[in-house]
């Protein structure tokens, strides 16, 4: 076989994105904090960028009592960690410190410790197990109750021990042995296996459910600041659409007049990409604010009479502006509005459509409030739920409704019955 080499010229056609171009699409993706973030980072960079808030022109600078408003949605909550480390200074029995903030800070979102004591023992040695789980078992007497538990079953016996009341040692028996049927809701046979009425059973059951199985959710996982982009106001039945930032405060300065050559090229570099990062910003406000023109004569029953959600999506948006789609897509992302004092992220008001009259969180409405006006003795199936909204005139599977009755967070029929 003869080998050979071949030189081969092939004519491809690419596009690639300027510099400009791609400036222009990371700012568009930015939410306010990310791009303030950014904009701090360019005024110690860019000599020619000047930051002052009176040159901004947003509704921030119209009114105070809107800039007020918004300072409502800074919160410095504690996090789980702030609130089980207030507590180490205060435990009345001897405790290792440095083991207990270790474990504290590597509790999950939930308030979970997800290591094993050996995991803890290699990354400090000098603890022994016993020292670990000892101190394991102390920061669970700590507040929210449950929290530090390797388990759902842990986390739920740790609290039924804070509660020295009716029904409490039941439960306690059913999260030991039978938290499996619970989840199967099979009660007569919880009952008979215990050999106590059902009644007590579902006494116990109605304590298990009043529990708190994360307890470490309801703590800031850090100290959070919601910086809405806009603010939707409704004045005689108009809505108005006003931009928090539009400047962010930057002006352009001149430039220093009879400077060297080199200083020169410099500052006309500066000035360049300047006026760039002010040209990116006015774009990212711009497709914005036209974005959320067209979301507001969508959906403006939901603005000026409360109503339902009308099925809308990024395409057709996309085809109103005249703008491709994966740009809709970028400049929704993260972002938010304040609408009578409720911060509500833009994906909001994009519900999926079901058909071309109907959109998901209209039926996702009305499938709960015929779940939660069913007999709970005899609960509606997912069968009997698409035949009751096939009279309604929503044409929706057996299969969607179970989709959407797992999105809703709502149990089959099975679990959903009471006894």
């Amino acid at each position: 076989m003869k080998l050979e080499t071949r030189v081969l010229q092939n004519l491809t056609q690419q596009q690639k994105l300027s510099i400009r171009q791609q400036q222009d699409l990371k700012i568009l993706e930015m939410n306010n904090q990310e791009l303030e973030s950014w904009i701090e980072e360019e005024l110690e960079k860019n000599p020619l960028l000047e930051f002052d808030d009176a040159y901004e022109t947003g509704a921030a600078s119209h009114s105070q009592q809107d800039f007020d408003l918004l300072l409502n949605f800074v919160t410095n909550e504690q996090t789980l960690a702030d609130v089980l480390q207030e507590q180490i200074a205060t435990c009345l029995h001897p405790l290792h410190k440095e083991l207990a903030e270790f474990i504290i800070n590597s509790l999950d979102g939930n308030g979970y410790l997800q290591l094993k004591d050996e995991d803890i023992q290699r990354m400090l040695p000098q603890y022994s197990l016993d020292d670990i789980e000892d101190t394991i078992n102390e920061i669970q007497t700590f507040e929210p109750a449950g929290v530090c538990a390797r388990s759902l079953q842990e986390c739920l016996l740790i609290q039924l021990c804070f509660e020295d009341i009716p029904y409490s040692q039941i439960a306690i028996m059913i999260v030991n042995f039978y938290l499996k049927e619970v989840s199967e809701n099979k009660l007569p046979a919880i009952a008979e296996a215990l050999q106590i009425p059902l009644e007590d059973v579902l006494q116990a059951i109605s304590l298990i459910r009043s529990l708190d199985p994360k307890p470490g959710a309801r703590y800031a996982t850090s100290s959070a600041y919601v910086n809405p982009d806009m603010q939707i106001v409704v004045e005689e039945n108009e809505i108005h659409i006003q931009m928090f930032r539009k400047t962010y405060g930057l002006r352009l300065q001149a430039p220093v007049k009879d400077a060297d050559a080199d200083t020169a090229k410099y500052l006309s570099q500066q000035q360049k990409q300047a006026e760039a990062l002010l040209s990116s910003i006015e774009k990212r406000n711009s497709t914005i604010e036209r974005i959320m023109e067209v979301i507001a004569v969508v959906q403006q029953d939901f603005f000026l009479q409360h109503g339902q959600l009308k099925p809308l999506n990024m395409k057709d948006i996309a085809a109103k502006l005249s703008l491709h789609e994966s740009t809709i897509s970028r400049a929704v992302s993260g972002k938010s509005i304040l609408f009578e004092q409720q911060i509500i992220p833009l994906k909001f008001f994009f519900p999926a459509r079901v058909n071309e009259d109907t959109s998901a969180n209209e039926v996702h409405l009305r499938l709960r409030s015929l779940i939660d006006q069913e007999d709970k003795k005899k609960p509606y199936s997912d069968q009997k739920l698409c035949d009751l909204l096939k009279e309604d005139g929503l044409e929706i599977s057996r299969r969607t409704i179970a989709k959407y009755r797992d999105q809703l967070k709502i149990p089959a029929a099975s679990k959903r019955k009471q006894f």
